[in-house]
C-alpha cells in the first residue's frame, strides 16, 4: 500500500497537513474531498513523493518512500496535478510517450506503441493524436495528461508483485460532464486491475459513483473517513462545506442534493 502515517507539514508557521493518517491501497479508488484550502494538494505532494513531511511517515509497500531512487518511483505511481505545463510543442502521441520512459529499459517484453494506444484510446484522445500539445483547450489538455497518467503505471508490464498507484489531483477541471465520467471510470478499471487510486475531487457524486472510501479534510485534519457513503453525511457536508445536503436514492444509486444555506 501507499501509506501516510499521522504526517503534517506546514508552510511558515501555518500548517496545512495535520496529522493526517490514510492507505491507498491496491485494487481501490479512494476519493479525498474538502474545502479550498483544505490541504488536500498538500497531501498529495507528501503521497508522491513531491515534499517529505515534517512529522510522521510516508511508506510505499513498507518502505520510506523517500528511499526509492526517482526512476524507480516513477515506475510505481504517477501523479496527475492541477495544472501541468509544457514549454515545447510536443504532439499529443509524443505527451502520452512521456508516460513511457521510466519503464523503457526495464521491461522489453512491452509492446509500447500498444500501450500508448490504449492509454489514448481510454482517455478518448486517439482522434486527435498527431495535433499539438499547445493548440489544444484546456479540456483536451487535461485528457492528454490523464492519458500520460495511465500510460506511466498502465497494468500487466512488470513484476506482479510491483504495486502501482495513481494520483489524481482535482482531474475533472475544465472537463466536461461526459469526459468527468470518463475520467472517473477509466481510474475506476486501472483499479480493477491492481492498481491503487487516489483522486482529489470536489463533485460527491462523482465520489458516491466510483469511489470505494473517502477521506473529508478539513482545516489541513480529516474530518470524516470511511465508505464514501457514510462518511458523507448531511451533519458533515454542513459542518465543512456549509451547505445543506440530502441524500436520496434514483435508480439504485445514491444520490447527494446540495442547497445553499438560507440567510
Amino acid at each position: 500500500m501507499l501509506c501516510a502515517d499521522k504526517v503534517s507539514f506546514s508552510y511558515g508557521r501555518r500548517t496545512v497537513v495535520d496529522n493526517v493518517s490514510l492507505a491507498v491501497e491496491p485494487g481501490k479508488v479512494i476519493a479525498i474531498l474538502g474545502p479550498n484550502g483544505a490541504g488536500k494538494t498538500s497531501l498529495f505532494r507528501l503521497l508522491s513523493g513531491g515534499e517529505e513531511p515534517e512529522e510522521g511517515t510516508v511508506t510505499l509497500d513498507g518502505k520510506p518512500l523517500k528511499s526509492f531512487a526517482a526512476e524507480a518511483l516513477a515506475r510505481r505511481r504517477s501523479v496527475l496535478p492541477q495544472t501541468s505545463q509544457l514549454g515545447f510543442n510536443f504532439t499529443v502521441r509524443e505527451v502520452v510517450e512521456m508516460g513511457r520512459l521510466p519503464h523503457a529499459r526495464v521491461d522489453k517484453s512491452v509492446d509500447e506503441e500498444a500501450v500508448v494506444e490504449q492509454a489514448m484510446a481510454q482517455a478518448d484522445i486517439g482522434n486527435f493524436a498527431e495535433r499539438h500539445f499547445l493548440s489544444l483547450s484546456g479540456g483536451e489538455r487535461q485528457r492528454v495528461h490523464l492519458a500520460r497518467c495511465l500510460a506511466q503505471v498502465w497494468p500487466g508490464d512488470s513484476t506482479p508483485a510491483e504495486s502501482r498507484y495513481l494520483l489524481l489531483d482535482e482531474p475533472t477541471n475544465n472537463l466536461d460532464i461526459s469526459h468527468q465520467h470518463t475520467c472517473l471510470r477509466e481510474a475506476r478499471l486501472l483499479a480493477t486491475k491492481g492498481v491503487g487510486v487516489a483522486c482529489i475531487l470536489h463533485d460527491f457524486n462523482l465520489a458516491l459513483a466510483y469511489a470505494d472510501t473517502c477521506v473529508v479534510l478539513f482545516d489541513g485534519m480529516v474530518r470524516a473517513s470511511g465508505t464514501v457513503a457514510t462518511a458523507l453525511t448531511a451533519e458533515v457536508i454542513s459542518d465543512v462545506f456549509g451547505v445543506e445536503a440530502t441524500m436520496i436514492e434514483h435508480e439504485g444509486q445514491r444520490v447527494l442534493v446540495t442547497l445553499a444555506r438560507p440567510d
